[in-house]
């Protein structure tokens, strides 16, 4: 699961998710964030940011389709304020 998500964020492409009973597809997912003692998928769904913690993914499906970093978004993850509430964030 990590190593195709470290390839669709380095490579800007959209996905699809199954994590602990939800699928989030088109997600376009902007980052990997280790804290607090584990990892975080953070990501752009709808317009909105999304945060999956990762022991809770099991499955990724890639897209064709890529996507362009928004920049609001990119500075918003690159906070932080962000990081720090990152734990406490509300998970997809």
């Amino acid at each position: 699961i990590f190593t195709r998500l470290v390839r669709a964020v380095s490579e800007n492409r959209k996905v699809t998710l199954l994590a602990d009973g939800c699928r989030c597809d088109n997600l376009a997912p902007y980052r990997l964030i280790f804290s607090t003692g584990g990892w975080f998928l953070v990501g752009e769904h709808l317009a909105r940011i999304t945060v999956f913690a990762l022991h809770t993914v099991h499955s990724v499906t890639f897209h064709a389709e890529t996507f362009t970093p928004d920049g609001h978004f990119t500075r918003i993850l690159s906070h932080p304020d962000f990081l720090q509430a990152l734990p406490h964030f509300h998970v997809f």
